[in-house]
């Protein structure tokens, strides 16, 4: 049996005391989000992001049965990451004071939840009020975890993972040398190139290969370099850029090995909740420009870190054909990584003859 930690006493974890309701799966997600939002905390004590969060979710979307879900629980919740007090609490008036400080991880909480119901428990009128302040800042870093954990927010109308989205920007701003190096979103501009055009471009450039070794570290000159490529591309028209950005980060993450393609599927799933979070009126047209446009810096920045990897369409050809209900039945499905789940599941959605076969190179990538 599971055990959920929590930071005023241990309870173990009861799956008797779920009521049956005709959509059993829903209900039981339901009520496995409440006890992770109370027991589970969105970010470890290192600063990474707290995967579990979304992997029951992201299984949910996925059509699991209720039992499953409570089975992939009690096997996997960790151990590891409580919510832990802060030294005080956030207020409206200092809310901003405490960006990146990972001990006011549950301060946040606390605040959030709280202004939730100030707000007349209007998911949609916090976001947007909160958002407009965070959520660009935390790209601008190279936190995709957030975005795509409010994305998933609004597709189960969830107001903790809601909470808890806000809660992982405001902890992921500042933590890195990007913003302190006065890169001005005003600054970029909608050039001319499409962004295979650009690619190619930069991987023209073997010096940059010479100079790039880790992507997490990078001098102001490199990332003014990699600002002057953002502004060249073509952003105009922010539906082809997020269909441009979404095919090149998944042919990215299936021309690169196991262990560097997650990056660039969790580009594609972010570019992805943009689109989810436009449609639910949470960022305008020109926040998800410059959204887009945070996104390609970071996914520049991967690229050359990586020598710039070549990026091959018909690789997408090379893996047999799979459908969902094999994936959905296979006993393996809650070990595989979060980050491929979800773009399986985004995928699929989509539909077009690209994306499932996308979805077999995910698959077998396993």
């Amino acid at each position: 049996m599971g055990l959920i930690i929590s930071i005023f006493k241990t309870v173990r974890f009861m799956p008797t005391t779920l009521p049956t309701y005709p959509d059993s799966a829903r209900h039981t997600l339901e009520y496995l989000i409440r006890a992770n939002h109370t027991n589970v905390a969105v970010i470890h004590e290192s600063g990474r992001p707290n995967m579990f969060l979304q992997h029951i979710p992201v299984l949910y979307l996925l059509n699991t049965s209720s039992k499953y879900l409570l089975t992939v629980y009690d096997q996997i919740i960790p151990d590891d990451c409580p919510w832990k007090p802060s030294p005080s609490v956030v207020t409206q008036a200092d809310w901003q004071m405490f960006f990146g400080n990972l001990s006011y991880a549950e301060a946040y909480k606390h605040y959030f939840d709280d202004e939730l119901i100030h707000m007349n428990r209007d998911q949609l009128k916090t976001v947007q009020f909160y958002a407009q302040n965070i959520l660009i800042p935390s790209l601008l870093e190279g936190d995709m975890y957030s975005t795509i954990h409010l994305g998933l927010s609004f597709i189960l109308k969830s107001r903790e993972m809601m909470s808890e989205a806000l809660v992982s920007m405001c902890l992921n701003i500042h933590k890195s040398s990007l913003l302190d190096q006065e890169i001005n979103t005003h600054e970029w501009k909608h050039g001319t190139y499409t962004l295979q055009d650009l690619l190619s471009k930069v991987a023209e450039k073997e010096r940059i290969k010479k100079q790039t070794n880790h992507a997490d570290s990078f001098t102001e000159k490199r990332s003014v370099y990699i600002s002057h490529y953002v502004s060249k591309w073509d952003v105009q028209d922010s539906y082809k850029s997020l269909k441009e950005i979404q095919k090149t980060t998944l042919l990215l993450a299936i021309a690169t090995s196991e262990s560097i393609l997650l990056p660039f599927l969790s580009f594609f799933n972010a570019s992805q909740t943009l689109f989810v979070l436009s449609q639910n009126k949470v960022i305008s047209e020109s926040q998800i420009r410059i959204s887009l446009q945070a996104i390609l810096f970071h996914l520049l920045l991967n690229y050359i870190s990586l020598n710039t990897p070549c990026i091959q369409s018909n690789k997408v050809d090379h893996y047999p054909s799979v459908d969902m209900n094999t994936i959905r039945n296979d006993p393996k499905l809650i070990f595989f990584n979060t980050e491929k789940l979800l773009a399986i599941y985004y995928l699929d959605k989509i539909k077009d003859n690209f994306e499932k076969k996308a979805i077999s190179a995910i698959y077998y990538s396993k």
